[in-house]
């Protein structure tokens, strides 16, 4: 039974507070803190090498996005993926495990998999078959899932392995991601639409914290997709500086997160960055505590432009110039602040860049 119809009626699903977001990003998804990296491959499985969520490629010509490109390499997660460590602020973005299906020598991931913040990490996980072509790495409080033939992906976590007791005000909590950076990072000022699909449903959501413990400050189980916009001109004295923009799926507190901005904190890797998060309304016609597939099918480049005029006006990226801005890496999966067991099932992820044709300035 999808429990969140059964928590609503008993109160547990709260408004946010203001625009405090429980989720932060990590230090280790921070774009400046990667190292750089060279990607000659093809989708079936030369080496991108180790990527990072967010990182600069470091060349001093970037590759320039074609007319309506679709910028996310293997959706169908044929290569498996790259396992990072559990805590983002020692390991950053080290590459643990390559989680490739038992592929041979030379299939290397497009996606990386985050698990920061988890007691129990995936890195030795044995792998398992489950039919031709579906696949899962998992342990006692995670499973990773994907289905290859019909590009699903299922993150599974179960945050009452994770928790002694309930989460308190400053301590990390588990994430369950999966990122990756993009091949081709198509300037914003170039674009004339940044479209985003997918379906997605929530499969399992169980509380197991005690209502009397429930604090909707401090707890909740959260599903967003982001997106980082990054400075990404070589010649520029802000090179690597970025903003996260953010489309909020799930969160057990509100059936339908409303628009957000804020600066990222809350935990000791944060990142500090601007985040902007859309209102979930107007790309989701109904909830996801539902327990139903929803899609989503929404031009988001208005408000990629709303978000960053936003972070200009608050202060952030200093020494950044709109024209120095591109479309670079996302991520998309669970944080749990609370203490709640539960599945997430995505399909068909995509961002397709349309360029307007006219030269970046």
């Amino acid at each position: 039974m999808f429990a969140a119809r059964r928590i609503a009626t008993r109160g547990w699903i709260a408004p946010l507070l203001g625009l405090a977001l429980l989720a932060g990003c990590s230090e280790g998804d921070r774009p400046e803190a990667k190292e750089s990296q060279q990607m000659n491959n093809t989708e079936q499985g030369a080496s991108p090498a180790a990527t990072a969520s967010g990182q600069t490629n470091g060349t001093a010509e970037l590759e320039r996005a074609p007319t309506d490109i679709d910028v996310i390499m293997d959706d169908h997660y044929k290569n498996g993926f790259d396992l990072l460590g559990i805590r983002s602020i020692e390991t950053g973005d080290q590459v643990m495990d390559v989680l490739n299906y038992g592929q041979p020598y030379g299939t290397y991931p497009f996606w990386r998999l985050a698990q920061w913040g988890t007691k129990h990490s995936l890195e030795g996980a044995e792998l398992q078959t489950l039919a031709e072509g579906v696949y899962e790495y998992s342990n006692e409080a995670k499973a990773v899932t994907a289905d290859t033939n019909t590009g699903t992906i299922t993150l599974k976590a179960l945050a009452s392995k994770e928790y002694g007791r309930p989460r308190r005000e400053g301590e990390d909590w588990p994430h369950l991601l999966i990122e990756q950076y993009f091949l081709k990072t198509p300037f914003l000022n170039d674009l004339s639409e940044l479209r985003v699909k997918g379906s997605l449903r929530i499969s399992k959501f169980e509380p197991m914290m005690d209502e009397s413990a429930y604090n909707p400050s401090l707890h909740a189980a959260q599903v967003s997709w982001y997106l980082t916009m990054q400075n990404q001109n070589t010649s520029s004295p802000g090179y690597g500086d970025y903003f996260w923009f953010g489309l909020p799926l799930f969160d057990n507190r509100e059936p339908l997160p409303g628009e957000s901005y804020f600066q990222d904190g809350g935990k000791e890797d944060t990142t500090h960055k601007f985040i902007y998060n859309m209102d979930a309304s107007l790309y989701l016609s109904k909830s996801l505590q539902d327990g139903e597939w929803a899609s989503i099918d929404l031009d988001i480049l208005p408000y990629v432009l709303k978000a960053r005029d936003l972070a200009y006006e608050g202060g952030f990226l200093k020494d950044t110039k709109p024209s120095d801005l591109a479309v670079a890496n996302m991520n998309i999966g669970w944080e749990l602040p609370g203490t709640f067991d539960v599945e997430l099932q995505a399909q068909g992820l995509s961002i397709a860049a349309a360029e307007n044709g006219n030269e970046q300035e």
